[in-house]
């Protein structure tokens, strides 16, 4: 049995997730899937858990940049649905103005 499979059931029976290991349960994930790596038992087959892993040891702040990345990553994907809603709106005079009002607030 693999290191991994072995680190993956204490998990499971400590029934812990992902999201509430401590940052040493973390580490020893990643200690066994480089271990399991170097001796030809894992290969990359399984990113899902180094992804995890990483998530987990990551701080609320870097999570919600993380997420921030991926939104913006997805939001600048063109496709034809978008296109078309911007071609829609571009028709109607693009996008609306702001308020006077906000700019006021801003620039106080």
């Amino acid at each position: 049995m693999s290191k991994l499979q072995d680190w993956q059931d204490k998990i499971y029976m400590a029934n812990k997730t992902m999201t509430t290991l401590t940052r040493k349960e973390a580490c020893g994930g990643l200690d066994a899937i480089a271990d399991d790596m170097m001796h030809g038992i894992h290969n990359m087959a399984q990113p899902d858990a180094i992804l995890a892993i990483r998530h987990s040891l990551m701080t609320a702040s870097e999570q919600g940049a993380d997420y921030a990345d991926a939104a913006r990553a997805l939001g600048s994907i063109r496709t034809d649905r978008k296109a078309a809603s911007s071609a829609e709106n571009g028709k109607k005079g693009g996008r609306p103005k702001k308020p006077d009002s906000w700019r006021q607030s801003v620039t106080d």
